[in-house]
């Protein structure tokens, strides 16, 4: 008894019937809870800057998006930075934003809970740290960040973590564009020329090999990309999260669809090693095989900024915005491999398919452009919202390079298109060197998502620096300074520059640092502050130096023996501009005192006060305390702005 060879027909439904299977495996992760790209805090209890009589008896911490258990952890340290509780602290069964501490009676001091949260959605890392105070007479706990944090907005992913994912979009990018070339450009060319069968058979192993080459970049790339996401989740080297921190990792939602990426990567690769000829053959068999590149991109799509917002329309606008620059941009290997090829040896007249290769391809990529431009604009109302927001992020400044280089490749495809492809084959060069700038072009852009999507959102990050108070960070003359003022309001605030010299020999030389006060329009005259500093990096002053509102200069100068001395003037703006000495019954601008006017407060009042203000301003207010009487200029008279 004989039995029947299976057919390609039967492979095909074997085939759908399997990829079928595959994207109902992933239905569960479609739907991701609502949150909004990067675990950021939202509110703590103990709040930030809490000075509390007695000991809580538990620390919580309530985030913006659900927390992955495997790698989100709290713990409490005393002052000293000693651990008083090594967490890892649990998470609410009722809330995933939830993370809380129980802890024993704390003696008097002040303290610090330091976070580390894993996103359940995107697997993004966050970090920080909220200080507190218990007891009266315990000193001020400190609320800025640690030292040489980055600012929110412009805070950068690491190097192995961007070329991750670029290597990613890279060769899936490649995969993809390599088979819609095949079926919607390849093929219709191919569509009423008699003899085409060796050029056909020539471009079928060309774009069968970009695929195999894609996909063996891909796999290595997403392994690298699960070490690095690991290394990062589990703070330690990238050698040494190979083993334990990788397993534990792969268990989380993030690690689970890495998984299915590789899986039908290899799924993909079969598929691949049976295509034959794409412009001849039966179409249905690259038509599976693109149809499984789009599940591999939606692998990316559910751990992307879209998914995070908790829409499902925003992954599926992910989805289609990197379908397009696969079809598009990876189409662009190809098509100048073949042409470079064939205009090299001549072919082009005897090869009259090749003439409708260049309007084909531009059919798909106008259409592609279509998607990129709606899915992107959509994306940008979505996780950019504001100018500012565009303007000063790194989410935003990656968006608006990868805009401007969209725009010079549109510009060079619509060349191709109107000048120099209906003027072929006396236009080859040209043809070749602006398809090769297309190609160079094109991996800028992906590198510039790389960026995107391993940095913050746009709107979240300014919101977040928003919350820290206000944040400089600029580099001068080789020395990077990070300039904070926590909570940046009238009244008693924190001074801190951050300093990270890389002037060779600097680290040898002890700095100076000092901080000069005082509104913009000179009306109060100059406060000048010596900083302190235990480290050497972070430079703090504290106390009461913005009284009125208005905008506010702070001069920062570091000064080194031998060194060139550092100066940048930062514009601080807190309220409406005062009319200083107004007549009216409340002075213009001032905003509502937060504080009760009872005789506790009054008395805390006096006390800080008497620490603070007295050695400059003096007892009655008047600036003639024993350091004011010194200085030049002398204090302002805060008795000229009170109201009778």
């Amino acid at each position: 008894m004989m039995t029947s060879r299976p057919t390609m027909r039967h492979w095909q439904r074997v085939a759908v019937l399997a990829l079928a299977l595959l994207l109902g495996g992933m239905l569960p992760m479609a739907a991701p809870p609502h949150a909004s790209a990067h675990a950021l805090l939202v509110t703590s209890d103990p709040p930030l800057g809490a000075a509390l009589d007695s000991s809580p008896e538990r620390l919580k911490l309530t985030f913006n998006e659900g927390l992955d258990p495997s790698f989100t952890r709290i713990q409490l340290l005393d002052g000293q930075g000693q651990i008083v509780n090594a967490g890892p602290g649990s998470i609410s069964p009722d809330d995933p934003t939830v993370i809380m501490l129980d802890i024993d009676p704390l003696p008097n001091g002040t303290y610090s809970i330091v976070w580390r949260a894993l996103s359940v959605v995107d697997g993004h890392v966050t970090l920080g740290n909220v200080g507190f105070s218990v007891g009266a007479g315990s000193p001020r706990a400190s609320i800025l960040p640690p030292p040489l944090t980055p600012p929110p907005a412009t805070a950068l992913p690491s190097l192995a973590d961007a070329l991750a994912r670029w290597a990613g979009y890279l060769f899936t990018v490649l995969i993809g564009g390599s088979l819609a070339f095949g079926l919607l450009v390849w093929q219709p060319a191919y569509v009423g020329i008699s003899d085409g069968t060796a050029a056909d058979e020539a471009a079928s192993r060309l774009l069968r090999r970009l695929a195999w080459i894609g996909l063996g970049g891909l796999v290595v790339a997403t392994i690298a990309f699960a070490i690095v996401r690991a290394a990062i989740a589990a703070n330690t080297g990238i050698l040494e999260a190979i083993g334990p921190p990788l397993g534990v990792w792969m268990q989380t939602r993030a690690g689970l669809l890495i998984g299915m990426r590789l899986l039908w990567a290899g799924v993909l690769a079969v598929l691949v090693g049976r295509l034959r000829s794409a412009g001849r053959g039966d179409s249905m068999p690259w038509i599976i095989a693109l149809s499984l590149v789009g599940v591999i991109v939606l692998t990316f799509s559910l751990m992307s900024h879209g998914a995070s917002s908790g829409s499902a329309l925003a992954v599926a606008a992910d989805w289609v915005h990197l379908a397009a620059v696969a079809a598009w941009m990876g189409g662009l290997v190809p098509l100048a491999i073949l042409l470079t090829t064939v205009l090299r040896n001549e072919q082009f007249p005897d090869r009259p398919e090749l003439a409708k290769l260049i309007p084909r391809f531009t059919r798909v990529a106008l259409m592609c452009i279509a998607a990129l431009a709606v899915t992107g604009l959509y994306a940008a109302l979505i996780h950019v919202r504001t100018l500012d927001a565009l303007e000063v992020t790194t989410y935003g400044r990656a968006v608006i390079f990868k805009v401007g280089v969209f725009l010079i490749l549109f510009a060079l495809g619509a060349i191709n298109l109107r000048l120099i492809s209906p003027r072929l084959p006396e236009r080859a060069s040209w043809l070749r060197r602006t398809t090769r700038v297309e190609v160079v072009l094109g991996l800028l852009i992906l590198g510039a998502a790389a960026v995107l999507t391993g940095s913050s959102p746009a709107f979240d990050a300014l919101d977040a620096q928003t919350r820290e108070g206000y944040v400089e960070d600029l580099t001068q003359d080789g020395v990077r300074m990070i300039f904070r003022v926590a909570p940046a309001q009238l009244g008693d605030n924190e001074f801190a520059v951050d300093v990270d010299d890389h002037r060779p020999g600097a680290d040898q030389t002890p700095a100076e640092v000092v901080m000069q006060f005082g509104l913009a329009n000179g009306e109060l005259g100059i406060t000048e502050v010596p900083a302190t500093s235990e480290d050497g990096i972070r430079y703090t002053v504290r106390g009461s130096y913005l009284t009125v509102s208005g905008e506010w200069q702070v001069a920062v100068i570091v000064r080194r023996s031998r060194f060139t001395s550092i100066r940048h003037n930062y514009l601080i703006t807190l309220g409406s501009q005062p009319a200083l000495g107004s007549a009216a019954d409340e002075p213009p601008g001032m905003p509502a005192n937060p504080i009760q006017p009872d005789a506790a407060s009054v008395a805390r009042g006096e006390a800080l006060y008497q620490t603070n203000c007295v050695p400059c301003h003096g007892v009655g207010g008047k600036g003639d305390g024993p350091v004011g009487v010194s200085l030049n200029p002398r204090p302002a008279d805060l008795t000229a702005h009170t109201v009778p």
